[in-house]
């Protein structure tokens, strides 16, 4: 079974993965002379971007559950890799790869968090974390509903902190980005706001240091471990899976109505429900064969289309939020609430476009 990458490998500048000889020391420390080599060698090689083969994703496991968070080199952020699974592959196989994925995506970027928090490493942790829940909810049989129900809340845990410190992250960057000259209230209140950037990462680094996040980490390895020792079913994964998909499929179209009365919390449900969908979806594309190739890659471009529209929507409700509690003066509140208007206008005329070109879209698993 294998984890597939289309990312191209490519040779980067690593002397700032690296760090001062103090900090490789600590790094030596926590991952061994070896591994510490070889870790230099496939960031030169790979970009960080796909964990590839066992033996890297093992290496990353190995350190991070020591329970020693520190000192570990910063990562270059790693994306959702691509999942190869035989079209004959069982249920169990499929959980076994599924989660396997799940906790090297999650472990390569969580790894890399260390202060001051790359947006993007926290954008990936997030995603990985968010993945990591779907699978873990599709596959609950075959892990166990009780042991699945407590995993997901740990999962959830960790989520909570990393969401305060993204949603403030994205607000400067998007309104008050440092490449453009400032005005003076705006310029306060960014000062304002990177003061709660600041608490923000302090709480997050909190967590990352917490026995929780350990007994995290160990559990997902010993969930990967039991997947794979249960081996094969008689279950085929691609049946299977197409069940569960078209039911998320005729879940999410039942939210119609909802995107006619523009119901903020009925979109926020969608969205949630579309994530669960494309997880699930890019997961089970693997299983078809060529002909279904380019139905899969239609299906799941107009689901990503929905997810931007509906995601920039939320994005635009939690700014507004945030502008109501930064203290910004009233003039400077009524141009960024403004703004975000605008842009949510924008938004809300494509998404009964989007949406109908979702719901005509042609599921690639029927």
């Amino acid at each position: 079974m294998t984890i597939t990458s289309q990312a191209p490998a490519r040779r980067l500048d690593t002397h700032h993965l690296r760090g001062p000889p103090s900090h490789q020391a600590a790094v030596q420390a926590t991952l061994g002379r070896a591994d510490f080599a070889d870790s230099a060698r496939y960031h030169a090689t790979r970009g960080g971007e796909d964990v590839g083969g066992e033996p890297e994703r093992t290496r990353q496991a190995n350190a991070f559950d020591t329970g020693d968070h520190r000192g570990i080199a910063t990562l270059i952020p790693r994306k959702a890799q691509r999942i190869a699974l035989p079209a004959r592959a069982s249920v169990s196989q499929a959980a076994h790869v599924a989660i396997a994925e799940g906790r090297a995506h999650f472990l390569h970027n969580v790894q890399g968090l260390k202060r001051p928090f790359s947006p993007e490493l926290v954008h990936q942790t997030r995603v990985a974390l968010r993945r990591l829940r779907v699978f873990v909810r599709v596959f609950r049989s075959r892990i166990g509903k009780q042991r699945a129900g407590a995993l997901r809340v740990e999962l959830r845990w960790l989520f909570v902190p990393l969401g305060e410190l993204r949603d403030l992250q994205l607000f400067v960057h998007d309104l008050l980005p440092a490449s453009r000259a400032l005005t003076g209230p705006e310029r306060a209140l960014r000062v304002r706001l990177a003061a709660r950037i600041e608490s923000a990462s302090v709480a997050l680094a909190e967590a990352l240091q917490a026995p929780r996040l350990s007994a995290l980490c160990a559990e997902l390895a010993a969930l990967e471990a039991d997947l794979e020792r249960s081996g094969r079913d008689r279950k085929r994964a691609r049946r299977w899976l197409a069940r569960r998909l078209e039911r998320q499929r005729r879940r999410a179209l039942n939210h119609f109505e909802a995107v006619l009365r523009r119901d903020p919390l009925e979109l926020h449900s969608l969205r949630k429900t579309l994530k669960k969908l494309r997880y699930t979806a890019d997961l089970a594309r693997g299983l078809y064969d060529d002909d279904s190739a380019q139905r899969a890659r239609n299906y799941l471009r107009s689901l990503r289309a929905l997810q931007d529209v509906l995601g920039a929507l939320v994005d635009a409700q939690v700014a507004g939020s945030i502008v109501a509690d930064a203290g910004a003066t009233p003039a400077l509140s009524r141009r960024l609430i403004a703004r975000l208007e605008r842009g949510r206008a924008s938004r809300l005329r494509e998404l009964d476009a989007c949406f109908q070109r979702f719901a005509d879209a042609d599921p690639f698993w029927a």
